[in-house]
């Protein structure tokens, strides 16, 4: 079990910004998986409410 700095669960950076959901991660990596959620969550809108 490791007691050191947490590291980016990506990248394994030590520059820790974000834990999210349980996980580290660095600025750049969790900046990446937060806009990558949020780009999902906007398609099935789309899909959900847009239908031509």
């Amino acid at each position: 079990m490791s007691t050191g700095k947490p590291r980016c669960k990506i990248c394994g950076s030590e520059n820790v910004v974000a834990k999210i959901e349980g996980e580290y991660y660095c600025a750049v990596c969790g900046m990446q998986l937060v806009l990558d959620h949020s780009r999902v969550i906007v398609e099935n809108y789309e899909k959900k409410f847009l239908k031509p």
